[in-house]
């Protein structure tokens, strides 16, 4: 009996609405921090600085809440009005807007089995083996196969010739 009247008689600080962006959350607490300054102080002349301050701050923080707020009532009504003309793209849009739970979609690879990897860790894994394979490669004909090609030009050969000639002379 005791547990349940101090349970239902204790504070519990509610949980913050995920609606809010992390500058208005940054906002409110700057806000809070000048209320703590307000309500530490003694003197009235740093009292009424300070409050000056606050109701500064708290405009500010009343101003981007109201913002946000308009924000969400808009894709909420952009959802509602595609929701009676039965699309669905924009009601899954507002959704996830609304959630603000960024999608993190990896692209799925085949393994050297061909078994289907879907797994972030995995793909990335693959693709480390894959270009591990690719680019440690030897040369394609030697080291210098460029040179040995460029060398048999008929042309090359010529203008080499001409080369030493002019040096001897």
């Amino acid at each position: 009996m005791y547990q349940q009247c101090f349970h239902t008689r204790t504070y519990t600080k509610t949980p913050a609405p995920a609606t809010y962006c992390a500058t208005s959350w940054k906002e409110i607490d700057e806000r809070r921090f000048c209320k703590a300054k307000v309500d530490s102080t003694r003197s009235e002349r740093l009292k009424a600085v300070y409050r000056e301050e606050y109701q500064g701050k708290d405009k500010e923080v009343k101003k981007q809440l109201s913002r946000e707020r308009n924000w969400i009532d808009q894709i909420a009504s952009d959802g509602e009005n595609a929701a009676k003309t039965g699309n669905m793209k924009p009601i899954f849009d507002a959704t996830r807007q609304l959630c603000s739970k960024p999608t993190r979609r990896t692209d799925s690879v085949r393994s050297k089995e061909g078994i289907l990897l879907t797994k972030e860790e995995e793909v990335r894994k693959r693709w480390k083996e894959h270009f591990a394979e690719v680019l440690n490669r030897p040369p394609p004909y030697g080291r210098n196969w460029r040179v040995i090609k460029l060398v048999n030009h008929p042309k090359l050969k010529q203008v080499l010739l001409h080369m030493q000639r002019s040096r001897q002379l």
